[in-house]
């Protein structure tokens, strides 16, 4: 999407290839269902179901990671910056499932879901960054283009996308906190 606003009016003709890469990366968020009911699915099934078991695994995977990040100067920045994500997963998921008796029907759960749901992927996609970013360290010389061009997108994501990741957890977190009634019951 970004891609499409930067060739603004342009981005909508064939002449770039860009309108297909939107095409499909649209399409894609409707294959296996809605994101509404994958965000669903992924808190009640996987979260709730096995209180967090598997996702603390993949946490701990992901914070194994973020270890061997902080270990390299050019790496240490992003991988605090992902490490503080972490923690608040960790916090925000640990409300969700002492909460979880507030959330008596679909209701309740989907408040949360897509936000919960966007605060894995920025997750995901952050520890992606990190990896791809020691293995560009590791191979590939640093005056190269190919390692330029790498850190320059990652360090778009952890300095201008990453941060979004606090405010969907704030959001989350407003939502456990405050009168779930008036938030999960709207009435117009």
């Amino acid at each position: 999407m970004l891609a499409q606003q930067v060739f603004g009016g342009s981005g909508y003709i064939k002449d770039t290839g860009i309108e297909q890469l939107v095409r499909d990366a649209r399409i894609a968020q409707i294959y296996e269902g809605t994101n509404g009911i994958q965000a669903l699915d992924l808190l009640q099934r996987k979260v709730m179901a096995d209180d967090a078991s598997a996702l603390h695994d993949w946490l701990q995977w992901i914070g194994d990671q973020v270890k061997s990040g902080q270990q390299h100067p050019v790496m240490t920045t992003y991988a605090n910056a992902l490490n503080a994500v972490i923690t608040t997963t960790k916090t925000i998921t640990t409300a969700l499932i002492r909460h979880r008796d507030t959330y008596t029907d679909l209701t309740g759960m989907s408040a949360v879901a897509s936000d919960y749901l966007h605060l894995l992927g920025h997750l995901s996609v952050g520890a992606m960054w990190l990896m791809t970013l020691q293995t560009v360290i590791e191979k590939v010389d640093n005056a190269s283009t190919v390692y330029q061009n790498k850190h320059a997108t990652a360090h778009f994501f952890f300095i201008r996308l990453l941060p979004q990741a606090h405010a969907m957890a704030s959001s989350i977190e407003q939502a456990i906190d405050s009168n779930h009634d008036s938030v999960f019951q709207m009435t117009w």
